[in-house]
């Protein structure tokens, strides 16, 4: 293969758009809410809010829930959410894979976070 087309085909490889995940919910509370998140492998961001719902957003690039990121739940005033991503194969080159959890509860909620290997940010929560 001669390298001037070998180079344009390998760019129109890195340029594809990679597949994305999308899930989103809110959980109604009525008290004071505890809300639990797990993962094994995302960053998890949350804010407190003047409000009396939980809700929940995962998004994710280079994966799709359900066969690849699996997304379990609870509610009440106990709202548990727990993502699981697979486990990562060794890539050569770029990869461009990432889940996020974004978070918003109310302000006195209690939160019990935990990931395996991600950043957690917590902002406006006195709970």
């Amino acid at each position: 293969m001669r390298p001037r087309i070998f180079l344009p085909a390998l760019l129109a490889c890195i340029a594809l758009p990679c597949s994305a995940a999308d899930w989103q919910k809110a959980f109604p509370v009525t008290g004071k809410s505890t809300v639990r998140v797990e993962t094994n492998d995302a960053s998890v961001h949350v804010t407190g809010s003047d409000t009396r719902e939980v809700r929940v957003h995962v998004s994710g690039t280079g994966y799709r829930i359900g066969n690849q990121i699996r997304i379990s739940e609870r509610s009440g005033n106990r709202v548990e959410v727990e993502v699981r991503v697979p486990h990562k194969a060794v890539v050569i080159g770029i990869s461009m894979r990432s889940v996020n959890i974004d978070v918003a509860v109310p302000r006195d909620s209690d939160l019990e976070i935990h990931t395996g290997d991600g950043r957690i940010e917590v902002t406006g929560v006195e709970g």
